[in-house]
Protein backbone atom coordinates (compact mmCIF):
# COMPACT_ATOMS: atom_id res chain seq x y z
CA UNK A 1 0.00 0.00 0.00
CA UNK A 2 2.86 2.37 0.85
CA UNK A 3 4.41 1.79 -2.59
CA UNK A 4 1.10 2.54 -4.29
CA UNK A 5 0.66 5.78 -2.38
CA UNK A 6 4.22 6.80 -3.19
CA UNK A 7 3.77 6.11 -6.91
CA UNK A 8 0.46 7.98 -7.04
CA UNK A 9 2.05 10.99 -5.39
CA UNK A 10 5.05 10.92 -7.72
CA UNK A 11 2.89 10.64 -10.82
CA UNK A 12 0.38 13.31 -9.85
CA UNK A 13 3.07 15.78 -8.72
CA UNK A 14 5.24 15.47 -11.84
CA UNK A 15 5.25 18.44 -14.20
CA UNK A 16 6.67 16.63 -17.23
CA UNK A 17 5.54 13.10 -18.10
CA UNK A 18 5.99 10.71 -21.03
CA UNK A 19 3.93 7.50 -21.11
CA UNK A 20 5.01 4.63 -23.36
CA UNK A 21 3.86 1.00 -23.84
CA UNK A 22 4.79 -1.99 -25.95
CA UNK A 23 4.97 -2.15 -29.73
CA UNK A 24 2.05 -3.56 -31.73
CA UNK A 25 -0.34 -2.53 -28.94
CA UNK A 26 -3.41 -4.46 -27.95
CA UNK A 27 -6.49 -3.27 -26.05
CA UNK A 28 -4.74 -3.39 -22.69
CA UNK A 29 -1.62 -1.52 -23.78
CA UNK A 30 -3.64 1.35 -25.23
CA UNK A 31 -6.28 1.30 -22.52
CA UNK A 32 -3.64 1.46 -19.79
CA UNK A 33 -1.54 4.12 -21.51
CA UNK A 34 -4.33 6.46 -22.52
CA UNK A 35 -6.44 5.75 -19.44
CA UNK A 36 -3.50 6.68 -17.19
CA UNK A 37 -2.88 9.84 -19.21
CA UNK A 38 -6.51 10.92 -18.82
CA UNK A 39 -6.50 10.21 -15.08
CA UNK A 40 -3.44 12.42 -14.69
CA UNK A 41 -5.02 15.22 -16.72
CA UNK A 42 -8.23 15.14 -14.70
CA UNK A 43 -6.49 15.09 -11.32
CA UNK A 44 -3.98 17.85 -12.13
CA UNK A 45 -6.24 20.43 -13.75
CA UNK A 46 -5.10 23.22 -11.43
CA UNK A 47 -1.54 23.38 -12.76
CA UNK A 48 0.43 23.30 -15.96
CA UNK A 49 1.37 19.84 -17.16
CA UNK A 50 3.56 18.67 -20.03
CA UNK A 51 2.18 15.18 -20.80
CA UNK A 52 2.94 13.12 -23.89
CA UNK A 53 1.85 9.62 -24.94
CA UNK A 54 4.02 7.94 -27.52
CA UNK A 55 4.08 4.97 -29.85
CA UNK A 56 2.64 3.81 -33.14
CA UNK A 57 -1.04 2.92 -33.13
CA UNK A 58 -2.68 0.49 -35.58
CA UNK A 59 -5.44 2.04 -37.68
CA UNK A 60 -7.90 -0.60 -36.53
CA UNK A 61 -7.55 0.72 -32.96
CA UNK A 62 -8.03 4.37 -33.86
CA UNK A 63 -11.03 4.73 -31.56
CA UNK A 64 -8.72 4.56 -28.53
CA UNK A 65 -7.29 7.99 -29.28
CA UNK A 66 -4.33 9.79 -30.81
CA UNK A 67 -0.63 9.39 -30.07
CA UNK A 68 1.65 12.40 -29.70
CA UNK A 69 4.64 13.15 -31.92
CA UNK A 70 7.63 12.91 -29.59
CA UNK A 71 10.88 14.87 -29.57
CA UNK A 72 14.10 14.01 -27.69
CA UNK A 73 13.50 17.07 -25.53
CA UNK A 74 10.28 15.54 -24.21
CA UNK A 75 12.38 13.07 -22.20
CA UNK A 76 14.74 15.59 -20.63
CA UNK A 77 14.13 15.69 -16.85
CA UNK A 78 10.80 13.90 -17.35
CA UNK A 79 8.98 11.21 -15.45
CA UNK A 80 8.99 8.32 -17.92
CA UNK A 81 6.20 5.80 -17.28
CA UNK A 82 6.21 2.51 -19.18
CA UNK A 83 3.05 0.40 -18.99
CA UNK A 84 2.34 -3.20 -19.97
CA UNK A 85 5.89 -3.81 -21.21
CA UNK A 86 7.91 -6.55 -19.52
CA UNK A 87 10.98 -6.20 -21.71
CA UNK A 88 12.60 -2.90 -22.67
CA UNK A 89 13.26 -4.24 -26.16
CA UNK A 90 9.49 -4.24 -26.82
CA UNK A 91 9.00 -0.62 -25.77
CA UNK A 92 7.40 1.35 -28.61
CA UNK A 93 9.45 4.48 -29.26
CA UNK A 94 7.04 5.65 -31.93
CA UNK A 95 8.34 8.30 -34.32
CA UNK A 96 11.71 8.29 -32.51
CA UNK A 97 12.40 4.60 -33.17
CA UNK A 98 15.14 5.38 -35.71
CA UNK A 99 16.68 8.34 -33.91
CA UNK A 100 16.60 7.68 -30.16
CA UNK A 101 17.26 4.42 -28.35
CA UNK A 102 15.43 3.24 -25.25
CA UNK A 103 18.67 3.65 -23.27
CA UNK A 104 18.90 7.28 -24.37
CA UNK A 105 15.32 7.88 -23.27
CA UNK A 106 16.06 6.36 -19.86
CA UNK A 107 19.22 8.46 -19.46
CA UNK A 108 17.38 11.68 -20.33
CA UNK A 109 14.50 10.96 -17.95
CA UNK A 110 14.69 12.10 -14.35
CA UNK A 111 12.67 9.14 -13.03
CA UNK A 112 11.31 5.92 -14.49
CA UNK A 113 8.21 4.02 -13.37
CA UNK A 114 7.13 0.64 -14.73
CA UNK A 115 3.53 -0.52 -14.30
CA UNK A 116 2.96 -4.06 -15.53
CA UNK A 117 1.27 -7.41 -14.99
CA UNK A 118 3.79 -9.51 -16.93
CA UNK A 119 6.20 -11.60 -14.85
CA UNK A 120 9.56 -9.93 -14.30
CA UNK A 121 12.47 -11.39 -16.25
CA UNK A 122 16.20 -11.17 -15.62
CA UNK A 123 16.80 -9.65 -19.07
CA UNK A 124 14.10 -6.97 -18.93
CA UNK A 125 16.67 -4.27 -19.66
CA UNK A 126 15.26 -1.52 -17.43
CA UNK A 127 17.70 0.62 -15.41
CA UNK A 128 18.33 -0.48 -11.84
CA UNK A 129 16.76 2.70 -10.47
CA UNK A 130 13.40 1.99 -12.14
CA UNK A 131 10.49 2.06 -9.70
CA UNK A 132 8.24 -0.92 -10.38
CA UNK A 133 4.71 -1.97 -9.62
CA UNK A 134 4.40 -5.47 -11.05
CA UNK A 135 1.23 -7.37 -10.15
CA UNK A 136 1.24 -10.72 -11.95
CA UNK A 137 -2.08 -11.69 -10.39
CA UNK A 138 -3.79 -8.77 -12.13
CA UNK A 139 -5.74 -9.49 -15.29
CA UNK A 140 -4.22 -6.53 -17.10
CA UNK A 141 -2.21 -3.35 -16.73
CA UNK A 142 -5.49 -1.47 -17.04
CA UNK A 143 -6.69 -3.22 -13.88
CA UNK A 144 -3.48 -2.22 -12.07
CA UNK A 145 -3.98 1.43 -12.99
CA UNK A 146 -7.66 1.41 -12.03
CA UNK A 147 -6.71 -0.09 -8.66
CA UNK A 148 -3.69 2.19 -8.16
CA UNK A 149 -5.78 5.34 -8.53
CA UNK A 150 -8.94 3.84 -6.99
CA UNK A 151 -10.92 4.73 -10.10
CA UNK A 152 -14.60 5.14 -9.31
CA UNK A 153 -17.25 5.68 -11.96
CA UNK A 154 -18.80 8.79 -10.43
CA UNK A 155 -15.45 10.51 -9.85
CA UNK A 156 -13.82 10.33 -13.27
CA UNK A 157 -14.87 10.98 -16.85
CA UNK A 158 -16.53 8.37 -19.02
CA UNK A 159 -13.35 8.45 -21.14
CA UNK A 160 -11.28 7.02 -18.26
CA UNK A 161 -13.79 4.26 -17.56
CA UNK A 162 -14.14 3.39 -21.24
CA UNK A 163 -10.38 3.13 -21.83
CA UNK A 164 -9.64 1.03 -18.74
CA UNK A 165 -12.72 -1.16 -19.22
CA UNK A 166 -11.68 -1.92 -22.80
CA UNK A 167 -8.20 -2.79 -21.58
CA UNK A 168 -9.53 -5.23 -18.98
CA UNK A 169 -12.02 -6.79 -21.40
CA UNK A 170 -9.32 -7.16 -24.04
CA UNK A 171 -6.87 -9.06 -21.84
CA UNK A 172 -9.52 -11.27 -20.26
CA UNK A 173 -11.42 -12.07 -23.46
CA UNK A 174 -14.45 -10.32 -21.97
CA UNK A 175 -13.96 -12.16 -18.67
CA UNK A 176 -13.62 -15.55 -20.35
CA UNK A 177 -10.26 -16.26 -18.66
CA UNK A 178 -7.34 -14.85 -16.62
CA UNK A 179 -9.19 -12.77 -14.06
CA UNK A 180 -9.58 -12.88 -10.28
CA UNK A 181 -11.79 -11.63 -7.47
CA UNK A 182 -9.66 -8.45 -7.50
CA UNK A 183 -10.59 -7.90 -11.14
CA UNK A 184 -14.27 -8.06 -10.26
CA UNK A 185 -13.77 -5.72 -7.28
CA UNK A 186 -11.99 -3.19 -9.50
CA UNK A 187 -14.75 -3.41 -12.11
CA UNK A 188 -17.41 -2.96 -9.43
CA UNK A 189 -15.73 0.20 -8.20
CA UNK A 190 -15.38 1.48 -11.77
CA UNK A 191 -19.11 0.98 -12.27
CA UNK A 192 -20.09 2.86 -9.11
CA UNK A 193 -22.36 5.69 -10.22
CA UNK A 194 -21.50 5.02 -13.86
CA UNK A 195 -24.08 4.53 -16.58
CA UNK A 196 -24.08 0.79 -17.18
CA UNK A 197 -25.48 1.13 -20.69
CA UNK A 198 -22.15 2.58 -21.86
CA UNK A 199 -20.40 -0.64 -20.81
CA UNK A 200 -23.18 -2.71 -22.38
CA UNK A 201 -22.52 -0.84 -25.62
CA UNK A 202 -18.79 -1.55 -25.35
CA UNK A 203 -19.49 -5.27 -24.82
CA UNK A 204 -21.70 -5.27 -27.89
CA UNK A 205 -19.06 -3.42 -29.90
CA UNK A 206 -16.45 -5.99 -28.90
CA UNK A 207 -18.70 -8.85 -29.97
CA UNK A 208 -19.64 -7.41 -33.36
CA UNK A 209 -17.47 -8.15 -36.39
CA UNK A 210 -17.45 -6.68 -39.86
CA UNK A 211 -18.26 -8.93 -42.79
CA UNK A 212 -14.56 -9.28 -43.61
CA UNK A 213 -13.72 -10.05 -39.98
CA UNK A 214 -16.45 -12.68 -39.98
CA UNK A 215 -14.80 -14.25 -43.00
CA UNK A 216 -11.50 -14.27 -41.11
CA UNK A 217 -13.17 -16.11 -38.26
CA UNK A 218 -14.60 -18.65 -40.67
CA UNK A 219 -11.16 -19.15 -42.20
CA UNK A 220 -9.62 -19.75 -38.79
CA UNK A 221 -12.26 -22.30 -37.78
CA UNK A 222 -11.87 -24.06 -41.12
CA UNK A 223 -8.08 -24.30 -41.03
CA UNK A 224 -7.22 -24.77 -37.36
CA UNK A 225 -5.94 -28.14 -36.26
CA UNK A 226 -6.69 -29.89 -32.99
CA UNK A 227 -4.87 -32.77 -31.36
CA UNK A 228 -5.90 -33.78 -27.87
CA UNK A 229 -6.34 -30.59 -25.85
CA UNK A 230 -4.11 -28.51 -28.14
CA UNK A 231 -5.12 -26.38 -31.11
CA UNK A 232 -2.96 -24.51 -33.58
CA UNK A 233 -3.09 -22.67 -36.87
CA UNK A 234 -0.32 -21.52 -39.22
CA UNK A 235 -1.05 -18.60 -41.54
CA UNK A 236 1.66 -17.48 -43.95
CA UNK A 237 2.02 -14.34 -46.05
CA UNK A 238 0.89 -16.03 -49.25
CA UNK A 239 -2.42 -16.97 -47.61
CA UNK A 240 -2.87 -13.46 -46.18
CA UNK A 241 -2.14 -11.73 -49.49
CA UNK A 242 -4.53 -14.02 -51.34
CA UNK A 243 -7.29 -12.84 -49.00
CA UNK A 244 -6.13 -9.23 -48.76
CA UNK A 245 -5.77 -9.50 -44.97
CA UNK A 246 -3.14 -8.07 -42.65
CA UNK A 247 -1.22 -10.12 -40.10
CA UNK A 248 -2.08 -7.72 -37.28
CA UNK A 249 -5.84 -7.88 -37.86
CA UNK A 250 -6.22 -11.64 -38.16
CA UNK A 251 -4.06 -12.08 -35.05
CA UNK A 252 -6.76 -10.32 -33.04
CA UNK A 253 -8.80 -13.53 -33.27
CA UNK A 254 -6.26 -15.74 -31.50
CA UNK A 255 -8.77 -16.69 -28.81
CA UNK A 256 -11.14 -18.26 -31.31
CA UNK A 257 -8.95 -21.36 -31.06
CA UNK A 258 -9.75 -21.58 -27.36
CA UNK A 259 -13.49 -21.47 -28.00
CA UNK A 260 -13.46 -24.99 -29.44
CA UNK A 261 -14.75 -27.57 -26.99
CA UNK A 262 -11.98 -29.61 -25.38
CA UNK A 263 -9.17 -27.17 -26.24
CA UNK A 264 -7.08 -26.21 -23.20
CA UNK A 265 -4.07 -24.58 -24.89
CA UNK A 266 -3.44 -23.15 -28.33
CA UNK A 267 -1.06 -21.20 -30.54
CA UNK A 268 -1.66 -18.95 -33.53
CA UNK A 269 1.34 -18.66 -35.87
CA UNK A 270 1.17 -15.70 -38.25
CA UNK A 271 3.84 -14.66 -40.73
CA UNK A 272 4.56 -10.93 -40.92
CA UNK A 273 5.45 -8.95 -44.04
CA UNK A 274 9.18 -9.33 -43.28
CA UNK A 275 8.53 -13.11 -43.45
CA UNK A 276 9.31 -13.50 -39.76
CA UNK A 277 6.80 -15.30 -37.57
CA UNK A 278 4.92 -14.16 -34.50
CA UNK A 279 3.42 -16.88 -32.35
CA UNK A 280 0.71 -16.16 -29.78
CA UNK A 281 0.37 -18.86 -27.15
CA UNK A 282 -2.69 -19.04 -24.91
CA UNK A 283 -4.26 -21.43 -22.43
CA UNK A 284 -7.20 -21.74 -20.10
CA UNK A 285 -5.21 -22.77 -17.03
CA UNK A 286 -1.99 -24.44 -18.20
CA UNK A 287 1.26 -22.52 -17.64
CA UNK A 288 2.74 -21.92 -21.10
CA UNK A 289 5.12 -18.97 -20.58
CA UNK A 290 7.92 -21.34 -19.50
CA UNK A 291 7.81 -22.94 -22.94
CA UNK A 292 7.77 -19.50 -24.58
CA UNK A 293 10.84 -18.46 -22.59
CA UNK A 294 12.77 -21.43 -23.93
CA UNK A 295 12.38 -19.87 -27.38
CA UNK A 296 13.39 -16.35 -26.21
CA UNK A 297 9.76 -15.33 -25.81
CA UNK A 298 7.68 -14.76 -22.72
CA UNK A 299 4.60 -13.19 -21.21
CA UNK A 300 1.95 -14.27 -18.72
CA UNK A 301 1.55 -17.83 -17.46
CA UNK A 302 -1.54 -18.18 -19.70
CA UNK A 303 -0.75 -15.71 -22.51
CA UNK A 304 2.69 -15.49 -24.08
CA UNK A 305 4.42 -14.75 -27.34
CA UNK A 306 7.39 -15.95 -29.37
CA UNK A 307 9.06 -14.62 -32.52
CA UNK A 308 10.93 -16.60 -35.15
CA UNK A 309 12.92 -15.25 -38.06
CA UNK A 310 12.21 -16.10 -41.69
CA UNK A 311 13.42 -19.61 -42.39
CA UNK A 312 12.95 -20.83 -38.82
CA UNK A 313 9.81 -22.81 -39.60
CA UNK A 314 11.42 -25.95 -38.12
CA UNK A 315 11.54 -24.23 -34.72
CA UNK A 316 7.91 -23.23 -35.14
CA UNK A 317 6.87 -26.82 -35.72
CA UNK A 318 9.02 -27.98 -32.82
CA UNK A 319 7.27 -25.53 -30.48
CA UNK A 320 3.85 -26.79 -31.57
CA UNK A 321 4.95 -30.38 -30.93
CA UNK A 322 6.21 -29.46 -27.47
CA UNK A 323 3.07 -27.47 -26.65
CA UNK A 324 1.03 -30.65 -27.08
CA UNK A 325 2.95 -32.24 -24.20
CA UNK A 326 2.76 -29.31 -21.75
CA UNK A 327 0.61 -30.20 -18.73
Amino acid sequence: MELKMQLCQEILSAEKIVILRHERPDFDALGAQLGLAQIIRERTQARNLNLKVGGLRPDELADFGEMDTLTPQDFTDSLLIVVDTANMARMDRGNLADSMSADEMFIQANRIIKLDHHPKTTDAGYPAETEELIVTSASSSSEIIADLFQVQGDQVSSEVITLLYKGIMGDTGRLAYAFSHTTMAVLAQMMTGFEAQILVNINHQLSVASLEESRMKGYIYEHLRVEGDTAWIIINQAQLKAKGWSASVIANFVNLLGSVEGVEKWVMCVQNEDLGWRLRLRSQSTVINVLAQEYAGGGHPYASGVRFKAGEEAKLMELITRLKTVK
